[in-house]
């Protein structure tokens, strides 16, 4: 069955805690929900720093942020989306978005607790959802 699944673009299927989960394909809803929440992402860690920056800083830094959201610097293919994937806090939220497509009632708690337990496993999941099928084999430590 996961063989089917993975042929047809279904995404990929895993057990987890009794449950039957269906990691889904990057849709390009889903890649427009992660691209903006690292936009947001990054807003916010801007608006942290605040006080800790003077005026003229701040509004170099929020100006520079503004940029990078105008040019698509968060967009998927780039360096942006990259890094973030390779990061638990950013790869979680990006797993939580897959999995709801299957699962309306998945909670980020179980995403935690999934790649606590399981990271590279899900890692894995998350980069088969999004294989080419006709592709042998992957490093499960990649994600495309």
């Amino acid at each position: 069955m996961a063989e089917i699944s993975k042929s047809l673009g279904l995404g990929s299927i895993f057990e987890y805690q009794g449950k039957t989960y269906t990691c889904s394909p990057w849709t390009f809803k889903i890649q427009g929900e992660f691209e903006r929440y690292l936009e947001e992402h990054a807003i916010q860690k801007v608006k942290l720093m605040k006080p800790s920056l003077n005026e003229e800083e701040y509004r170099s830094l929020v100006s520079s942020v503004h940029k990078d959201i105008a040019s698509g610097a968060y967009s998927f293919g780039g360096e942006a989306v990259s890094k973030a994937i390779s990061t638990m806090v950013h790869f979680r939220v990006l797993l939580l978005l897959c999995l709801r497509v299957n699962h309306k009632d998945i909670t980020m708690a179980i995403v935690d607790d999934l790649v606590k337990e399981r990271l590279e496993e899900m890692m894995a999941k998350v980069s088969e959802a999004n294989s080419d099928p006709n592709i042998e084999s992957l490093d499960p430590t990649t994600i495309v």
